[in-house]
């Protein structure tokens, strides 16, 4: 008896959105990493710039509260981009 366990085809997982707020709450810029590279260097800079300029711990407190929001939207993202396949074959199936 043959198994199908190799013909499926591989999935990635989805990302857990109950991570994402942990991450950004409590590791900040540096928690962004599990939604986005991109954003997380982005934040990281900005942060960084903001260390330089008079009153600069309200801006880095702002990015830092800000973090789960952002780390939400990016997961959310990138779990859309994961089902979009499946639906798509979804409504092709529905349209036979």
């Amino acid at each position: 008896m043959q198994s199908n366990y190799f013909s499926q085809p591989f999935s990635q997982p989805y990302k857990s959105f109950a991570a994402a707020i942990l991450l950004g709450l409590f590791l900040g810029p540096i928690g962004l990493l599990y939604g986005s590279f991109r954003f997380s260097v982005i934040v990281l800079l900005l942060c960084c710039i903001s260390l330089a300029i008079p009153m600069g711990f309200f801006a880095i407190l702002f990015f830092w509260v800000s973090c789960p929001y952002v780390n939400v939207l990016l997961v959310s993202r990138y779990n859309k981009k994961l089902r979009l396949p499946e639906i798509k074959k979804e409504e092709v199936g529905q349209k036979t």
